[in-house]
């Protein structure tokens, strides 16, 4: 019999194969088969927000402490980051302010520390980002301000998903009778389309990604 890595495996080499012949650059059609075949027990949504932040919190954090003291006021920033394939990495390539209840002037403080601390930095692509031959990848992530006392309670994991926005990711789910279903989604696409007969769903690249620093928890109003 065979281990769920081994058929996680095999089901990304037939995606793969299936995907490189058929598909345009920015677009993946799935089947049900191909996604019951990469369901794991652990949603998506866990487990990127765990995997962006103990990217953020190992690159980005170390240097941006020092800087991020400075910043006045209390709440949050989110940013929408870019990051660039070079290789099997992603590689910074830039993030904007997204949503902030700081001043203007302590958004554009925090932005400055950001710039100084994200660029150059970069992380390893995934299985199923390779398969799905991704030239970018997009991150909507939040940060607290002001940090806490221990900056290590940042690098806690994530135990669920749903309760953090995903600012627009959608991404396709099997429903009732394993048909799918689009619905917005903390990690996903930048697009969903169902077919007529709900069999196939398509998903519009790149990957789209969302969550907080520690998993959230402070306060960040609209």
């Amino acid at each position: 019999m065979k281990g769920p890595k081994v058929v996680f495996a095999i089901a990304l080499i037939a995606m793969a194969c299936s995907c490189s012949r058929k598909q345009a650059p920015n677009t993946v059609t799935l089947s049900v088969e191909q996604k019951r075949a990469t369901m794991t027990s652990v949603s998506r949504s866990v487990e990127e927000q765990n995997r962006l932040n103990g990217f953020f919190f190992a690159a980005v954090l170390p240097k941006l402490e020092s800087c991020w003291s400075h910043v006045q006021g209390k709440g949050g920033i989110a940013f929408h980051y870019t990051y660039k394939r070079e290789g099997t990495k992603w590689v910074w390539g830039g993030q904007e302010i997204e949503k902030s209840n700081l001043s203007p002037e302590q958004q554009q403080a925090a932005l400055q520390c950001m710039q100084e601390a994200a660029k150059g930095s970069s992380f390893q692509m995934e299985a199923l980002e390779a398969v799905y031959n991704m030239s970018e990848i997009h991150i909507h992530w939040a940060w607290p301000v002001p940090f806490p006392p221990n900056t290590s309670d940042l690098a806690k994991s994530v135990g669920g998903a749903g309760e953090l926005p995903g600012y627009g990711c959608r991404d396709c789910n099997l429903g009732d009778n394993f048909n799918f279903e689009c619905e917005s989604a903390t990690s996903g696409y930048l697009r969903c389309t169902v077919s007529d007969d709900r069999k196939s769903c398509t998903l519009g690249l790149p990957a789209c990604y969302g969550g907080a620093m520690g998993g959230g928890g402070f306060v960040f109003s609209d």
